[in-house]
């Protein structure tokens, strides 16, 4: 029972870990995006 009891918690710490490491990746992207997207507005303006 102990062992299942600990499976079980593994179970669920491995998928707070997934929604916690997509919550991160989503919010590396969006603001490495924007920090791409600010940049790339006066070299295309400037050509």
């Amino acid at each position: 029972m102990i062992h299942n009891l600990l499976n079980n918690s593994n179970q669920q710490l491995n998928a707070d870990r997934r929604v916690f490491l997509a919550f991160t990746f989503l919010s590396l992207f969006t603001s490495s995006r924007s920090y791409y997207h600010l940049p790339s507005t006066p070299l295309a303006i400037s050509q």
